[in-house]
């Protein structure tokens, strides 16, 4: 037997890497990766304070989308020589390092599957304090066998934004089809409005071909005396949970009409990780709607909204997908706090269950007179944790210092009336020969056949 080592060579193809890095995700999920690139740098620029409402006020990213380009720059800060290493890095090392903080990014693929996934010619740019540099991904690269790249530096340029620019080109031809699209730039831009919204909120701009876009506000109605949200708040394993479900408007005499319907696309719930809308006004089993005692989401729960925000300085702990565009079913925090989601919705689907009907104007009324407040509000400035500490609403439901709940005392309707409805089915060939017992004749409607007969029989029972 040769007493000669030998090897075997479990190093990947480029080509197969990255073909298969960019498979499984969505055009749209990787120029937001890009974008929560733009935030991280914002990150660690500047240190946010915990209480700051603006933390990310005067950072700027800024999307330009051509038929055969695509840009993204921003003006924030730039990428430090001690990032370069996880920057450029096919995946990132485990490594606990304090410039995680606030961020989503776990696997240090972002940049690069988003580039890959556009194009097959990049150029980089970053304008750092501590020094500037350009790195160019060519077509040459991506097909040969080497993983490295030149990187040019020079001195940071004072002139110039503090900032990175990412310039793709060679787009390939799925792209340029798509960018091609009439629809395209107006689909983008709502899914950035949805799933950057709470940073644009907390000052962060984004323009997308030199439009600006408006953050979509998420509120909820709040009363003291009438109709509060459901509030949950936790620390768990390293996650801040806060919870709020509740009404965001008032109810809806035909919930089935088309301007309810449109509406009803504000409904559901948004989970928020480290400030980024993962999911937004979910409907589905995802959320815990259809599972338990919940059911399906139907129109009539058009009003009833939910908000989960997860915050924690180490982004493995989040319930998040690795497209960051999802929940990760599979996280216990999370199957924790969809317990509380779906204890929280069912006081709202008890409460228009009650003011349906008969009572739907009373419900109406109380609602109109109940005033709104942003989501920002409920979760930093928390107006209503303040105005019910002295209630006995709040309850600790493990016995945990890092665990609070406020169940909201919600109205019920006043039985004013005294009538029931009766409503069963007969054979038609039955319903005309009581009709025409009663009437003469065999063409009454069954309502008044249905009245004829309980009134007759209730006469003699008396």
């Amino acid at each position: 037997m040769s007493n000669v080592e030998s090897i075997a060579d479990f190093s990947p193809s480029k080509r197969f890497f990255v073909s298969m890095l960019t498979r499984d995700i969505e055009l749209n999920d990787a120029i937001l990766d890009l974008l929560d690139n733009c935030v991280d740098g914002a990150l660690r620029t500047k240190k946010p304070d915990s209480n700051d409402l603006k933390p990310y006020e005067g950072f700027k990213a800024k999307l330009t989308i051509t038929d055969d380009s695509f840009i993204i720059e921003d003006n924030c800060g730039g990428i430090p020589k001690s990032f370069r290493e996880y920057a450029f890095k096919m995946g990132r090392p485990h490594k606990e390092d304090e410039e995680n903080e606030g961020t989503v990014g776990v696997y240090g693929i972002g940049m690069k599957r988003a580039i890959f996934k556009i194009g097959s010619e990049c150029i980089i740019e970053s304008n750092h304090t501590d020094g500037a540099f350009s790195v160019n991904i060519t077509p040459e690269w991506i097909k040969g066998e080497g993983w490295t790249i030149p990187l040019e530096e020079s001195n940071y340029n004072e002139k110039i934004n503090k900032g990175t620019r990412i310039e793709i080109k060679l787009l390939h031809e799925n792209i340029k089809n798509k960018f091609r699209e009439n629809t395209y730039l107006t689909d983008l831009h709502d899914q950035i409005k949805h799933s950057m919204s709470f940073i644009i909120l907390k000052g962060f701009e984004i323009e997308l071909n030199n439009k600006k876009i408006e953050a979509n506000k998420i509120s909820l109605m709040t009363d003291d005396s009438k109709v509060e949200p459901y509030i949950y708040k936790a620390e768990i394993d390293g996650v801040q949970v806060d919870l709020a479900v509740g009404f965001y408007s008032n109810l809806e005499d035909n919930p089935d009409e088309p301007t309810s319907r449109r509406r009803s696309e504000d409904a559901g719930w948004t989970i928020i990780c480290n400030d980024r809308v993962v999911l937004y006004c979910d409907k589905t089993h995802l959320t815990g709607w259809g599972l338990g005692n919940v059911p399906r989401f139907h129109s009539q729960f058009i009003n009833i909204s939910g908000v989960v925000k997860f915050t924690s300085r180490n982004p493995e702990a989040l319930p998040i997908t690795t497209t960051k565009r999802g929940v990760d079913l599979s996280s216990p925090i999370y199957n924790n706090v969809r317990n509380k989601m779906i204890e929280g919705m069912l006081l709202f689907i008890r409460f228009t269950n009650q003011w349906k009907g008969e009572h739907l104007e009373e419900g109406k009324r109380l609602l109109a007179a109940t005033k709104k407040l942003d989501t920002k509000d409920l979760f930093e400035i928390e107006p209503i944790k303040s105005q019910a500490n002295s209630k006995t609403n709040w309850s600790n439901p493990n016995k945990n210092s890092n665990e609070w709940r406020y169940t909201p005392q919600l109205p019920v309707p006043v039985q004013h009336s005294t009538k029931a409805k009766i409503i069963f089915s007969r054979e038609r060939a039955d319903i005309a020969l009581l009709s025409n017992y009663f009437f003469g004749d065999e063409h009454a409607s069954p309502a008044d056949v249905g009245m004829k007969c309980f009134d007759s029989f209730l006469s003699e029972v008396k």
